[in-house]
């Protein structure tokens, strides 16, 4: 099926999920990750996959991978979720945000460009 056009958000079983970040291909850089739901920040997130929200990133044409690396818990001061991401090409890219709350596992997919 054809990639979305790039968004900063989507929604994904009553969640809001916002990604932010300026990422260029080949020089690591941070991403930033909130999830809302009900124009509240969720605070408190269930590990998966050893982080609190699991970043998996595929490029559009060639399924290349990205590596994307959560570097903690959610900031209190912010509502974000911080994670380290590395494309390694220019492009347009699938990113899949998956949180476990209360026991259930939810993926957002989002799509974004990297100059």
């Amino acid at each position: 099926s054809p990639t979305p056009a790039p968004a900063a958000s989507t929604s994904v079983d009553g969640y809001a999920v916002t990604l932010s970040g300026s990422p260029k291909a080949g020089v690591s850089g941070p991403l930033k990750i909130v999830v809302s739901k009900g124009g509240s920040v969720v605070e408190s997130f269930q590990r998966f996959l050893d982080s609190y929200v699991h970043l998996t990133a595929f490029h559009a044409g060639d399924l290349a991978f990205a590596q994307i690396l959560s570097l903690g818990g959610v900031d209190a001061s912010t509502g974000q979720t911080t994670a380290e991401a590395l494309f390694p090409e220019a492009g347009t890219w699938q990113v899949f945000a998956q949180f476990d709350l209360d026991g259930s596992v939810h993926t957002a997919v989002l799509t974004l460009n990297v100059s």
